[in-house]
């Protein structure tokens, strides 16, 4: 295949003599080079038997998952969507049936027609069950039992981490995937395929793991923003082909039942299911892998995650290297206050794990529950609601979603729809909201006046708007249409343009000598943006081979003309002038009132970093970026702006910021984009919705940009905005009662619980920790400061544990009497205030009265004296 020489998969063959020791034979392949492939197989002597029938193998599946893939040309999402409980019988028809059938090809024809289907006819995937299949009295390969130093783990502390060190099993049917990883703290794996059809691997040598990162970084920017690590949570699928393009080293082998396939530190693996299967699967570690398990990255953007102190494994196997360790230990700690301090002894016990339903477990990826009976077509949509980015601890909870299909944007058909959408009032509880708005809408076209496209041209009024849009965030015209990577937009720019953008030009002007920018800075603005829908992702390869192997950093160029300042890269200048006399492309005109007429033909506002159109018109650069049908020609050099597919129903959206000023206006409109939250109509021009405050979010391929309303940003962000002040007694409330719905009611009493969050030293956690059971706290003292070290009480025996403390949170309960006079102990988060606007899910469960069935049986038992009198029969008087 695309793999060099050297990295080839190789092949084992041992003799039964060689199978004997498993760390051994490990170390003998490693010997003769197998690690540089990332994967390897193994097949076993003839004489090994690891079970000696499969027939009474009778397993029930608690969570299987149905694998949701989108995306295209070679770049995809995997959503695992649980289903329900289902017996291994069961799972077996279903993958043998027609719709799930695989082809019966060869190999070669077998991919060729997973790689052309994956987004079609999800398959259902039996991962992550625990337990083992081999039989008990097998010592060689036994993957329950094998004997590594691994075990120091179990050994010495007695924590067991399922799917770590305690085998998995997977049943798999076809085209049952799994995403590109590595495994957690980047250890080896060894997979057995029991019985069944084969696997297909496909692997990455480890020291090109670090350009397949790159690459999945660069077409999934929201995705690496919200964790860097993402390719840990096994969601992302490229294909050979795309890295055969960028020249990214891989090569690909068939697992067939009865052989191993033993994944190395740092190799990069994904691969699919050729038909209904069995296989078992664990981690090991040798002392080779204890040099990456101390390099080893970790997700942080979930509490599960798996990490191991590589103290013990130091201490035991390089106690030549302890007081180095050591010391890049606590210099890495003092580097940055948001990085979890690294573990200085591991105390956790299995009594611990046991105890406690927050200990965490291996995760391999996402899970959205879902209804079972959900048709495909409402699944999609329900993904698109369900499934946002994971959140970074202390970021804001705005942070980027993984989006589940490409954006779609909702179109009016016709101009009666349009005008009965504006005319329809607003909804209950929005009339502050929409006054507020109205007023903000207005208050923007005042202070942008001189600006836009139906007055006269000023162009010292883009001189100046240019100078003073410049002092905002990156500086740079185009990064500034992009929100900042740690949280949502929340810059104050109307406030800042009304202080500064009418001051005289020479005054602004003369500022530029006293503010000094640096001359390089990294661009906001994710290189896939540049990319269009219908674009090929090879098209782009040697622009990001570029970005991916130098340095991001891009000097900023201010036109000597018009003051705009952007990036060389955003802007797409090539040949930088040593001069610094630089002008861009609009300056660059010969003709002086050809410069002063140009406006962008995508909005209604001057100024701002413009290109030229293919049909000698002019964009934005950052309206281009935005709007899904615009295209660069160039993407290199963003050059020749192609707008010709922009669609009239498009163009004739009507700006929800500016339209009440400029609908009289026979002018070009430009063309609006729309809310990306769900089927939200809400439609404005980039450049309007940008000098509201707002920002263009980067995503993911095939649709980089989106921008969400304003309703919709205080939507993703009401866990935080949500007004949790106390309510008092006597207060009526709106509370979730025990049956899942929601009533009126009124508070009678309140209780409050405090509770710290700490993380163990072996990587458990718990959230509900009570300060009674921390042994060094006094309470006369105050609260523990968050990354505090402390001494923790757990178990019958009150067994001392050393965590730290990442968080503290008061539990609110209110004591609610509802309507039909029952009482309810309610938390304060399903508690609403009288006066507070209802969430949607709220307002759908909200009922006027408790449903009967979940009154006392007794209350609906009739009295005596209500019954109706019956007449005795004479036949048993006696």
């Amino acid at each position: 295949m695309a793999s060099q020489e050297g990295s080839k998969i190789m092949v084992f063959r041992p003799t039964l003599e060689e199978f004997a020791n498993f760390s051994i034979y490990i170390r003998k392949m490693e010997e003769m080079g197998a690690h540089r492939a990332g994967v390897a197989k193994v097949i076993p002597p003839k004489e090994w038997i690891p079970r000696r029938s499969y027939e009474d193998v009778d397993i029930t599946i608690p969570a299987p998952i149905l694998q949701v893939v989108t995306g295209t040309q070679g770049l995809y999402q995997l959503f695992n969507v649980q289903k329900k409980e289902m017996s291994l019988s069961d799972f077996k028809e279903l993958a043998n049936s027609e719709s799930h059938k695989p082809p019966t090809n060869d190999p070669d024809e077998i991919e060729r027609k997973y790689w052309k289907n994956v987004t079609f006819n999800n398959p259902i995937y039996a991962a992550d069950i625990p337990g083992t299949i081999f039989d008990k009295n097998v010592q060689e390969w036994n993957i329950g039992n094998l004997g590594t130093i691994l075990d120091l783990i179990k050994q010495e502390y007695g924590v067991h981490i399922e799917g770590v060190n305690t085998p998995y099993l997977y049943f798999g049917m076809w085209k049952a995937s799994f995403a590109w990883h590595t495994e957690d703290m980047d250890l080896y794996s060894i997979n057995y395929l029991h019985f069944g059809a084969p696997k297909t691997w496909y692997a990455i040598p480890p020291e090109h793991g670090q350009r397949l990162e790159r690459l999945a970084a660069g077409f999934f920017p929201g995705s690496f923003q919200s964790c860097s690590q993402f390719l840990r949570h096994k969601m992302t699928i490229i294909s050979p082909q795309v890295l055969r393009k960028f020249s990214i080293p891989y090569d690909k082998i068939t697992q067939e039942a009865g052989q191993f396939i033993i994944t190395f530190p740092y190799g990069y693996h994904c691969g699919f299911n050729n038909g209904f299967n069995c296989a078992e699967s664990t981690n090991f570690a040798s002392e080779r892998w204890i040099d990456y398990g101390k390099r080893a990255q970790v997700c942080m953007c979930k509490k599960d995650t798996v990490k191991i102190c590589m103290d013990v494994f130091v201490k035991t196997y390089q106690p030549d290297q302890w007081e180095e360790y050591m010391k890049s230990k606590q210099k890495d700690n003092t580097d940055s206050d948001d990085d979890d301090e690294e573990e200085q002894q591991i105390e956790a016990s299995e009594k611990r794990k046991e105890m406690t339903d927050k200990s965490r477990r291996k995760t391999k990826s996402k899970i959205i529950h879902l209804d079972d009976d959900m048709p495909l077509s409402k699944l999609k949509e329900a993904l698109l609601a369900k499934n946002r980015k994971f959140l970074l601890p202390g970021k804001s909870a705005a942070s980027k979603r993984q989006p589940i299909v490409t954006k779609s944007f909702t179109l009016p058909s016709s101009a009666g729809r349009r005008k009965k959408m504006e005319e329809t009032k607003p909804e209950k509880g929005h009339k502050r909201t929409e006054l507020h708005s109205s007023r903000s809408n207005k208050s923007l076209v005042s202070i942008l006046s001189g600006l836009w496209h139906k007055q006269l041209p000023n162009f010292e009024m883009e001189q100046a708007f240019n100078i003073v849009f410049s002092q905002l965030g990156a500086h740079c015209s185009v990064c500034n249409y992009f929100s900042e990577l740690e949280g949502p937009f929340q810059r104050d720019i109307l406030t800042h343009l009304r202080e500064k953008l009418h001051q005289p030009l020479s005054s602004l002007i003369a500022g530029l000598a006293d503010v000094t920018y640096a001359t390089h800075s990294v661009p906001r603005v994710p290189e896939i943006c540049f990319m269009s829908d219908d674009s090929s992702p090879e098209s782009m390869s040697s622009w990001l081979d570029i970005m991916f192997t130098t340095d991001t950093a891009s000097p900023l160029l201010r036109c000597e003309a018009c003051q705009v300042l952007v990036h060389a890269s955003c802007y797409g200048v090539s040949n930088i002038p040593s001069d610094g006399g630089w002008r861009c492309q609009r300056c660059s005109q010969q003709d002086h009132t050809a410069v002063q007429t140009s406006y962008c033909s995508l909005c209604t506002l001057g100024g701002g970093a413009l290109k030229r159109t293919t049909d000698n018109r002019w964009a934005h650069v950052g309206c281009a970026v935005a709007v899904p049908e615009v295209i660069f020609v160039d993407v290199n050099l963003r050059e020749t702006i192609n707008t010709n597919q922009v669609s009239s129903a498009r163009k004739k959206l009507k700006c929800y910021y500016c339209r009440s000023r400029l609908q009289s206006s026979g002018k070009d409109q430009g063309a609006c984009v729309q809310c990306c939250a769900g089927k939200c109509a809400v439609s404005y021009h980039v450049t309007c919705f940008v000098m509201a405050g707002f920002g263009l979010e980067a995503s993911d391929w095939p649709q980089p940009t989106e921008t969400y309303c304003d309703r919709h940003q205080k939507s993703r962000t009401k866990g935080k905005q949500r007004d949790f002040s106390v309510i008092h007694s006597g207060e009526s409330v709106v509370a979730k009662h025990k049956n899942g719905r929601f009533y009126h009611g009124v508070v009678r009493d309140t209780t409050s619980e405090e509770y710290y969050v700490v993380s163990f030293d072996d990587g458990t956690y718990c959230d509900n920790l009570p300060p009674s059971d921390i042994a060094s706290h006094d309470s006369t003292r105050g609260d523990i400061p968050v990354g505090s070290k402390v001494q923790v009480k757990w178990g019958d025996d009150q067994d001392l544990f050393m965590a730290r403390v990442t968080g503290r949170r008061i539990s609110v309960t209110y004591q609610v009497e509802f309507e039909d006079d029952s009482w309810l102990n309610v938390r304060r988060e399903d508690v609403y205030k009288a006066n507070e606007e209802l969430p949607l899910k709220v307002q759908q469960r909200l009922s006027s009265a408790t449903e009967r069935a979940n009154l006392s049986y007794w209350d609906d038992i009739p009295e005596h004296n209500a019954k109706r009198p019956r007449k005795q029969n004479p036949r048993f008087l006696e």
